[in-house]
Order: C-alpha cells, then structure tokens, then sequence
C-alpha cells in the first residue's frame, strides 16, 4: 500500500497499491466496496500507483508515469500530464490538487476540471519529494534535497527559515499540527518550529535509533503526534502527562542507578541519594550532577538553617559547595550522628528536630537552641520499639509526631517523652492524613485506612486492586486522592469513587520498582524513587479516560488433523467450525491509544449460566472439546480506567457435529430402535398368537378327545346303573378313563417346555407306539435325523406331528395289516419333517373315501405350514409324509 485518502462525501477510504488501481472501503461497512470502472482499470492496470487526492468528484491519481484525473461519477479517466512520476499530492483550500514530481518540480492543477494551472519548476538533480503538508497558506515538502516552502496563494516557491539544517539537508517527513506548528524529520532526529526550530529528545530513552528513521508523522484531531519509523510507532500526546521521569542528564552521560533517598530544596535543586552516590538535579535545564560516588546514600534532608544533611553508609555529612563535610565539623552538637545510620528525620518546631536511626539505636532528639542531642529509646524511655526500629517518622496536621515501628505506631511528644503506643501487627512503613482519618502503608498488608482515634476502617490490598501489597511511601492529595508506591508499581486510589488506578513503567515511571525511604512531597508534587533514578508525580494531571476502546475480532484460528484454517474479517459475525477440529483459537485486539497495555478483556457464553469471565490481559481464547452446535461468544474490552464497551462483540461459533453426531444419523438410530422395538412387538405378537392357537387346539383336543370320552363314561355309567347285570358296561367306563388319562398326558407332555426337542418327540411316539405294536406282533423302527437330538422344536410342531404319528400309527394297526411299522424324524436348519410307512395290504387312493383321520392329518399339516403327503397303493402298503 502506497497512499490512502479519505473520501468524506462518499463514506469511504481509498487505498493505493502497487499492482493496480485505488480501492475503496467503506468508513461504516469496513469492507471493500468500490472499484475503479474497467476502463479506469485498464488504463491503470500495469502502473504503480503512488498517490491519491480527491477534491469533490475527482480523484488525482499520481503514478510514476504521470497524472491522471478519475471522476468518481461518471467512471471516466484522463491523462492530464504524461511522463511524470507524481511523488505525492495535496489538495489546497481552494480546491486546486498540487501534484509533486520527483526530478521535476510542482504541478498545479484545477481540481474540478483537471487542467493543469501552473508549473514550478525545480531545477534540482536528484530531487525526491518524500512528504508534503499545508499549514495555513503554505505547503511544506519533505524533500532530499531540504525543507521547500510554498505560498499557496502565489504558487510559488518562497523561501525558509531553515535555521540549524543545511540548505540541501533531507528531511523524511512533515506536519503541521492543529496550533500552527511544523514537525519535521530528518535522518537524525525530530524537530518542531514554533518560530524557532527545536529538537525533540527524550532525555531518559537509552536508545535514540528510533528518531533517526521517521518517515511519516501524523496529527490527529486531539493534537497528538504520531510517528511512523523503522524501530516502530511512537506517540506524543499533547497532554501534560503526571509524570516527569528523572534517570539521565541531558548534557552528560551522568545517571541515577538506584535511587534510595529523596529530597526538594524549594524547587532550587532536587537531592537524590543513590546507591552509587549522591546526585544534584535540576529540573529546568534537566541536568543531573554527581556530588559524590563514594557510598550510598539512604538519606537526604534540610536542617533547621537551610543546610543539607546526608545520611550515608559511612555516616552523616553537610552538603556544602558540591562537597560533603562530616556532621560533627558543621555541627559539634551532632557529633554522635557521625557514624549513624538514619532512616527519617522531621523538624518538630522551630528548635527540634527528631532523627530516626536503622541502626537500632532509636530516636535522636536535637534542640538547635540548647545545643543538645539525646537519644530515647527502650532502654531509657517509654518509648517501647520493636528492635528499636524507626521505619518512618511522621508529622500530621496539627503537629502531633507519629512513630512507625515494625508493628507499632507511636504518639510522641519529644518534649517531654510522653508517647501513646497502637499495635497492627504489621510492619509499618510510613503514613499520611486525610481530613477524616489516616492512612499507613503497612508492607505486606496494603493501605490500612483508620479514623482519627487509630480504629480501623477498612485494609486495601491487592484483592482489591493495588499493585502490590509490598507498598512504602504514601502521599495524600487534596483529599481526593491517595498514592502509595510499591515494589510493583504506583497505585492510586480514589477516595470518593473508591477507583484504584495502577501505573508502571510503561506509563512513564522511571520504573516498576520503588524503594522503601526514597519519597518526598512538596505543594503540587510527590517524588518517588528506586530502580533507575526517580519520578516527580503531579496528581492534578492524573486524567480519567472516559473513552472506551473499540473491539475487534482480529483472527480465529481452527487447528485440525489435516492442517490449520485461519480466517482474518474485522467484520466477522458467524463461523463453522469443522468436526475435526482439535482446537479453536480466537484472537482480538481493543484500540487503546492512550495505555494499551492496561487493556483488560473478558467474555461469555450466551448459552451457558454465569456471568463475565475476566481475561486479564489475555487477547485470545483457546476452545478444545465443545459439544455439537451453536454459542454465542460475548467479548467485551475496558481501558485503563475500567470503562467497558458499551456493547459486546458478538461471534457466533457454529461446531459441526462429527458424522455419528449428526441428525440424521441420529435419526437412523431412533429408527432402528423403533424397528427393533417393533419387531420385537410383532415377534412376541405372533408368538402370543401361536400360544392363543396351540390353546385353542387344546381346548379343541380336550373338547374332541377328553370331552367326547367324558361324555362316553357318563352314558355307560347310565347303563351300568340301568343294567347291573352287564359287566361289558364297566369294562367299557375303563378303556374310556384309560383313554382320558392317556390324553391327559399327552397334553401335559405337550405344554411341559423341557421336551420341546426333537429327541423327545421320538420317544413319546414310542412309547405310544411300542405297546400297541407289541400286542399286534408289528415291528416298529423309529429313526432320528438330526444334527444334534437336543435341538428345540416349537410347541405347535410338537403337539401336531405327536397326534398325526399317533392317527397314522393307529390306522395302519388297525386297517393295514402290516407287520412293521417305520417312523423317520428329520430335522434340518429350518424344517421338521416325519415318514410314517407301514408293509401293510394298501389303498387304492381314488377309490376310497378320506375319512376323519386323514383329514386330520391334512388340518394338522397347514397347521404348522407344511404339507401331508399320502401315498398308498393295494399290496405296497401306505406313506404318509409330513414335510
């Protein structure tokens, strides 16, 4: 992409590209939706596009084969100057397009009728124009060969101040800002002219190699400055920011390594104690001066005469011409300070003042009238320290002195050593007031809030949004606000909304890390120091960003067995994922110009229960293991201040199921489950059936047999009692009970299911039949064919070929006169067959009549849905097959 412009009047942003005409995206849709007209595309299809400008409905469109004019309208293009390589172009207040040609000049063209206008010729060798800019009536163009001015009204080329560049120096870039001001860049660093030229340096930034290579700055309608460079984006913001940063001099190599002590002489000079030494600063000229190296310093205060007392690890000194004088020279009252260590020191009035020692000596107590210095402590006083500890001392409002111990905090009147003594339990670094109450950093613990009697209100620590619960210094303001440094970070809170607002080193702190003694404050200030020197904090800037960021889905990522799909749409409201994903990443970025990196994100699914998730910092989400079907992931974004967009990001995610999770797989299982149900019914339907059946041939049995029998005794009973005399009556009951009885147990050798086999069916025949072919002197044979005699056979089968054998083998004793009798029992994988045959005397199967036997043995056939065959024929004797 060479050149973008923006298209007001047509809601779009039109974008040039080396390899074909301008592209058009829409300000709302935020999708490509223009396109040059095929003539226009044609024409330029095989030139680098380099530049674009629009004025009303024609778009100038420089290539490096010349200018050209689109009417946005009609779709037509024209040449308006051919063999050109337009560099750049601007269109004026009066709506004239001045297009700028490398190696050439400036062309000036009617922007309505695309004619050219004039020429400025630039008799230059080697002229390239690499930015332009219009401030008021005159153009600025960034160029190889200097900084060129142009009068707009005039068209011409009119002279510049170029102050400390030479004529022909290059310059990269240029703008002008929206207070009249001129940015420029050259290849060496970035300069602003407000009538006079000045450089623009960061004085604590280690690496400058960033300036040395701007090729594009940028004011936005808020007035802050961007620029573009090789080593990134960098951003000026055009308001006064809380910080001001102190590491590095600007004129010397000097830097503070590792700050330990703080103090502001009236705004003369800053004194910063270090681990390294002991460093002068002044703000105004930002120049840093080391006094000594020669120890470190934890230390740094103002006595009652204006000199500076240093506490360092050799002892205590007075700051005198750059020099440091040991204590007791200055002051033979303080000689007993020479060797001491101090944490703290406060002026009580205007001839006391009270020291604290690390040394775990206790307080020393100087009267600057008196002359005198003592020391109170446990061993001497009420005053009843922990290890004789001093961590802070603390004047309040009305003048009381406060001692901070490890874990006592102390009211001390130095004059008479009275003290009242209030146990935490924690250790106790340093303390503040606000008009109704205290507030003290206890380390490890947060900020612990009291009333004016000591009785706590409420604890504040990281869970509630601080930094870090390892807090020092703490600083009041206006009773708003309240700051408390840590060894991560600034936290401030605001008492009234009860916000805490969290600052690092990004924010502009000389680092994350402080130290417990390096603070102090003054009337519009607080200082504070550790790693990398100190900061100077003004609360009155400290700003609420009311401004929520825009979200933006920027790349959902599917990972599966085959390979990655990645799929990038600002826009983006609905995706199926494949069934064979293993995971899905979504990815999202929120515009947060001021502090992106405080952004924070969290999210939801619409479909399941719970409320926001909270992401942190984390600008993407991971989904593994997700059942089937539609969520709709909610994506919402806050800035720095906790202000939340308005309306979440929604993308609907649609996971495919796999083939067995499908409907219609689904579908087909309920179905098979259905029709196995229904077979089921149908089977036990039809063997309901078969049992209704096989009860009904028994019920007919036991009515034809039983009943006929039954009826047979009850007549012969009649005669036997009308003829006594006749014995044949009895003789005739018995054969009937016999014959009942026999078929009695036919019937419960047919409904017994342990003899449902084929084999059984063999040995009932028989047994029926042995007995009656004994007595007649027939030879019976009974023959099995079958793969296994255990094999079942159905009930209706069982009871059928059991009573056609008993009919057959009846009638051929009875009417054949045989002398053997064969039965055969098949069994194959689906049928039972039976061959009853007899050697008896025959038939001649058209001349005689069926009587009930045989049709009985037809019946019992269709029965069990097979067929009886009879053969029979005089002198061959009879078959009857079952088959």
């Amino acid at each position: 992409m060479t050149d973008i412009t923006e298209d007001t009047a047509r809601h779009l942003i039109w974008v040039a590209t080396s390899y074909g005409g301008p592209t058009g995206i829409g300000t709302i849709s935020h999708v490509v939706s223009h396109q040059l007209s095929g003539t226009a595309q044609t024409v330029l299809a095989d030139k680098w596009v380099r530049s674009l400008a629009i004025r009303g409905k024609m778009m100038a469109i420089g290539t490096y084969e010349g200018l050209y004019m689109y009417d946005l309208e009609s779709g037509r293009i024209q040449l308006s100057a051919s063999e050109l390589n337009v560099s750049k172009l601007l269109t004026d207040a009066s709506g004239n397009i001045w297009a700028f040609c490398d190696n050439h000049g400036v062309l000036i063209i009617n922007g309505n009728t695309g004619r050219p206008l004039t020429n400025i010729t630039l008799r230059i060798p080697n002229l390239l124009f690499w930015d332009v800019t219009i401030n008021g009536h005159v153009i600025y163009a960034a160029t190889s060969k200097g900084l060129k001015k142009f009068d707009v009204n005039r068209m011409q080329l009119v002279n510049t101040e170029m102050g400390p560049f030479l004529p022909d120096e290059e310059f990269f870039s240029c703008a002008a800002d929206n207070k009249g001001q001129l940015w420029v860049a050259n290849a060496h660093s970035l300069y602003r002219y407000n009538g006079s030229w000045s450089r623009i340096k960061d004085v604590n930034f280690e690496v400058d190699s960033w300036q040395s290579a701007i090729y594009e700055i940028f004011i936005d309608r808020e007035g802050n400055t961007w620029l573009g460079s090789q080593e990134g984006l960098a951003y000026l913001s055009n308001q006064r920011r809380p910080f001001e940063k102190y590491y590095r001099s600007i004129h010397s190599s000097v830097k503070i390594q590792h700050a330990f002590s703080i103090f502001n002489d009236d705004n003369k000079a800053i004194y910063c104690g270090a681990a390294n030494g002991l460093y002068q600063v002044h703000p105004d000229s930002r120049s840093i001066e080391r006094i000594d190296s020669s120890s470190s310093n934890y230390l740094v205060t103002r006595l009652p005469d204006q000199e500076i007392l240093v506490s360092n690890s050799k002892g205590c000194a007075i700051v005198r011409q750059q020099q440091l004088i040991p204590v007791g020279e200055v002051y033979p009252s303080l000689r007993a300070l020479q060797p001491e260590l101090l944490s703290s020191a406060v002026q009580y009035n205007d001839s006391v003042m009270v020291f604290g020692s690390q040394l775990h000596k206790g307080l020393y107590i100087w009267n600057t009238r008196a002359r005198t210095l003592r020391v109170i402590n446990g061993r001497n006083s009420k005053l009843r320290l922990d290890n004789d500890i001093i961590n802070a001392l603390y004047k309040d409002k009305k003048g009381q002195l406060w001692v901070l111990s490890e874990e006592q905090l102390f009211l001390l009147d130095p004059l008479t050593d009275s003290c009242t003594s209030f146990r935490f339990q924690r250790i106790l670094f340093d303390m503040c007031e606000t008009s109704n109450g205290y507030w003290i950093a206890a380390y490890g613990t947060g900020i612990i809030e009291t009333d004016r009697q000591l009785r706590v209100r409420r604890i504040i620590s990281a869970k509630e949004g601080l930094s870090n619960n390892g807090v020092y210094k703490i600083f009041p303001y206006r009773d708003s606000l309240i700051a408390v440094t840590s060894n991560n970070g600034l936290s401030v809170l605001d008492i009234s909304g009860k916000r805490i607002r969290n600052y690092y080193q990004q924010d502009g702190l000389h680092s994350s890390g402080f130290e417990q003694f390096c603070g102090t404050r003054d009337k519009q200030s607080f200082y504070a120091g550790g790693v990398n020197g100190f900061t100077q904090v003004f609360p009155a800037y400290f700003s609420v960003n009311h401004q929520p960021p825009a979200l933006y889905i920027t790349r959902v990522n599917s990972e599966t067995r085959n390979g990655i799909l990645d799929t990038t749409d600002l826009q983006l409201s609905s995706i199926e994922i494949p069934n064979n994903v293993l995971q899905t990443t979504i990815n999202f970025a929120a515009l947060n110009f001021q502090h992106p990196e405080s952004t924070t994100y969290s999210y939801r699914i619409a479909e399941q229960e719970g409320g926001w998730i909270n992401l942190g910092s984390q600008h993407f989400l991971n989904f593994t293991g997700m059942q089937p079907g539609k969520y709709t992931l909610l994506l919402r974004a806050a800035n720095e201040d906790g202000y939340w967009t308005p309306e979440p990001v929604r993308l609907t995610l649609i996971f495919l199921p796999k083939w067995y999770q499908t409907n219609w797989f689904k579908g087909m299982i309920l179905l098979m489950i259905g029709g196995i149900f229904y077979a089921l019914y149908r089977y036990r339907l039809a063997q309901l059936k078969k049992q209704v059946a096989i009860r009904t041939g028994i019920a007919s049995d036991l009515h034809d047999d039983l009943g006929s029998t039954l009826n047979s005794v009850k007549v012969l009973t009649h005669l036997a009692k009308r003829e006594p005399e006749q014995p044949e009556h009895l003789n005739q009951i018995e054969n009937a009970i016999t014959q009942a009885a026999a078929g009695l147990r036919d019937l419960i050798w047919v409904l017994d299911d342990a003899q449902d086999t084929i084999y059984e069916l063999s040995e009932r025949i028989r047994k029926f039949a042995l007995p009656l072919t004994n007595a007649h002197h027939i030879q019976l044979e009974c023959i099995i064919t079958a793969e296994s005699n255990d094999l079942p056979i159905s009930k209706t089968q069982k009871r059928n070929l059991y009573l056609i054998a008993k009919e057959a083998i009846n009638n051929s004793i009875k009417y054949a006169d045989c002398d053997r009798i064969q039965v055969v029992l098949r069994q194959g994988n689906k049928s039972v067959s039976l061959r009853i045959e007899d050697n008896g005397k025959g038939f001649e199967m058209t001349s005689v009549q069926r009587g009930n036997g045989l049709r009985n043995i037809v019946q019992r056939a269709k029965q069990m849905n097979t067929h009886a065959d009879i053969y029979s024929k005089p002198g061959e004797g009879t078959i009857i097959h079952i088959v």
